[in-house]
């Protein structure tokens, strides 16, 4: 790929220094006037070279930008992953003052609620499809009351991030919620 680019850089330098050399070897004697007026005709060029330059700049800081935040959400994530890991393994700090008879279902809704967002960091970055998220997301609800009741209680404030695309997510997810509420009525 360097060599690529190498190769490119050069053949642009040549082809911009060369006629210039072989216009004055052709003419014999050239003169200042004549040599400003080759120079002035390679403005437009520097300047389309220049505007290329430019953007090619900003998409590096545009993607510089979203790889940052990326990483950032990697991080913020990972952190809501321990927190989550550290309270499954120790049921006690699930339970933020709630009785210990309902520690169980606030360990399977805190469990429930750490693949929701694993499901949302995929949806956000493409990588599983509307379909796909279908069939992850059907068993979680399927014969499990205390999670549907999660859902439809949290389903409206769950996502920080009102995009059309987050909320996309959010309405597959309720209404894969619901369609295991029904069968399970059944």
């Amino acid at each position: 790929m360097k060599g690529a680019i190498g190769g490119v850089t050069v053949a642009i330098l040549l082809a911009l220094t060369l006629p210039p050399l072989a216009f004055a070897a052709g003419r014999g004697s050239v003169t200042w006037p004549q040599l400003a007026d080759i120079g002035n005709a390679y403005g437009g060029v520097a300047a389309i070279i220049s505007a290329l330059a430019l953007v090619g700049i900003t998409a590096s800081l545009l993607l510089q930008w979203r790889q940052t935040r990326l990483s950032l959400l990697f991080a913020l994530r990972e952190h809501h992953f321990e927190l989550m890991k550290l309270g499954l393994e120790q049921p006690g700090l699930l339970t933020f003052g709630a009785e210990a008879e309902h520690s169980q279902e606030l360990r399977a809704v805190r469990y429930a609620n750490m693949w929701v967002a694993f499901w949302a960091l995929e949806w956000d970055l493409n990588i599983r499809s509307e379909a796909q998220l279908r069939v992850a997301v059907a068993p979680l609800f399927q014969f499990n009351p205390p999670i549907v009741k999660w859902w439809r209680t949290a389903a409206q404030t769950w996502s920080t991030r009102p995009t059309t695309h987050r909320r996309r997510f959010t309405a597959i997810i309720s209404q894969e919620c619901e369609r295991a509420a029904r069968d399970t009525d059944r």
